[in-house]
């Protein structure tokens, strides 16, 4: 029988057994350390969590949600709740003139309405796209018939009209936003040419309107009682003839297809001769141009109002103005302070 001493032994074996009695004797010390340090995480993340609440209870507040009325044309009574890309869309389709106009160099449509649309939008936040299309399709008249909505708005194909003037008849039918712009004028026209044309006295005159426009054969109806005799005038007699454009309007006062036109002072007219005095009232508007809208789109009136007061006393609002002698100069139109309010 022999034995051996501990000093016997190689050092790298006296650590080895050493280490394995240390395992024997404490097996789970590894993994309980692992779970001390889990809780110790949990512990911190759970203070830190109970600090950041209890600051952002201290902190004045308010949370914004925003609902529409409106998602693919069907109603919501609770409201729908919109994401910020929501797209708000207007129709756009009178050219020609410094209120609005294609800009040929770049394929966009500028003027002092999309401007407004443009500021307007920007302090609202909101997402807004301008579209092309025929005007009748927002406001159409018919002779010896009353005028009506169009097919587009009606029809929910965009959310507003850009730029129609406020009266009777379109209110009974749609809402619109606040004027962004002042009341136009409106008056007879003949042709330069024409002599001795009494004004105050239609009876058996053939007039032309443009198709959508107020000044239409309604409004001139407003002047029976006390400005103009034969104001009245008969669809059937063939007296009342709608066009389509303003320069069809214009060359068939010019060929004496009608004998005057009834209008709004576009600047078209100017190749005729205004024969009304500068003192003539307009019975045709209740208001001055704004955006035309569905009478059950009241998300966008508001919205659009709001953003709109707040333009309006800004000296952004002052710029869009000068630029429609500045920037749209080149176009022909009304000067800042016929347009601007």
């Amino acid at each position: 029988m022999s034995t051996t001493a501990l000093s016997d032994l190689p050092r790298h074996r006296l650590e080895s057994d050493d280490d394995f009695n240390r395992r024997r004797s404490y097996p789970d010390q590894g993994c309980q350390r692992a779970k001390d340090i889990v809780v110790v995480v949990v512990v911190v993340v759970a203070v830190g969590a109970l600090v950041l609440a209890l600051v952002s209870l201290a902190k004045p507040g308010h949370l914004e949600v925003e609902y529409e009325q409106e998602f693919n044309g069907q109603s919501f009574p609770g409201g729908f709740p919109w994401s910020n890309d929501r797209v708000w869309t207007f129709a756009i389709g009178h050219y020609g003139i410094n209120r609005e106009y294609l800009d040929e160099s770049s394929g966009t449509i500028k003027g002092y309405n999309v401007d407004i649309i443009n500021a307007v939008c920007n302090i609202a936040n909101k997402n807004c796209q301008l579209i092309y299309d025929d005007y009748e399709r927002c406001w159409s008249s018919t002779a010896g018939n009353r005028p009506r909505g169009g097919e587009g708005l009606l029809g929910r194909w965009y959310d507003a009209c850009t730029g129609w003037g406020i009266n009777y008849d379109r209110s009974r039918t749609f809402a619109f936003t606040k004027s962004y712009s002042k009341t136009p004028g409106v008056g007879i026209y003949v042709a330069n040419a024409t002599t001795n044309f009494d004004w105050t006295n239609l009876s058996g005159r053939t007039i032309g309107f443009m198709n959508g426009f107020s000044s239409d054969e309604h409004c001139l109806a407003r002047y029976a009682d006390d400005l103009i005799q034969g104001s009245k005038l008969s669809a059937s007699a063939n007296q009342i003839i709608y066009y389509q454009t303003l320069e069809e309007l214009v060359a068939a006062v010019i060929n004496r297809d009608v004998d005057a036109a009834f209008c709004y002072g576009e600047p078209l007219l100017s190749q005729l001769k205004l024969v009304t005095p500068s003192s003539f009232p307009n019975r045709c508007a209740l208001g001055g141009f704004g955006m035309m809208t569905r009478k059950d789109n009241t998300a966008f009136v508001t919205w659009w109002n709001d953003a709109f007061d707040k333009l309006v006393n800004t000296h952004q609002y002052r710029m869009i103005c000068q630029d429609l002698k500045v920037a749209h100069g080149h176009m022909p139109g009304q000067n800042p302070h016929e347009i601007c309010l």
